[in-house]
């Protein structure tokens, strides 16, 4: 392995680290789930604000056995708010590591 590919990994440890401790605040895919929104007290008609909807947008009346309409809401809402492209550099750099 490359010194700037040992940099790279270091760096990526790092950020796997942050990703443990402060997901919520950094890795999208956990602000759209309901352990998110909970976690930070906001509610679904927040995320819709947030990506930039108005509040109650989402609110379509679905019924699924499944899932509770806050989560049928906001993986409605996961698309507009960002993807989380970092994940793959984490398995492809960290799993080939270990």
């Amino acid at each position: 392995m490359e010194l700037s590919e040992k940099c790279l990994v270091k760096v990526l440890e790092i950020i796997a680290e942050c990703y443990k401790d402060f997901d919520i605040y950094i890795d999208p895919r956990i602000l759209f789930t309901e352990r998110g929104i909970k976690a930070l007290n906001w509610t679904v008609e927040y995320v819709e604000e947030f990506v930039g909807f108005p509040r109650g947008y989402k609110d379509i009346p679905y019924e699924n056995g499944e899932q509770s309409m806050v989560e049928i809401r906001l993986k409605a809402l996961r698309s507009f708010g960002g993807d989380e492209t970092l994940q793959r550099h984490l398995v492809k750099y960290l799993t080939k590591t270990k």
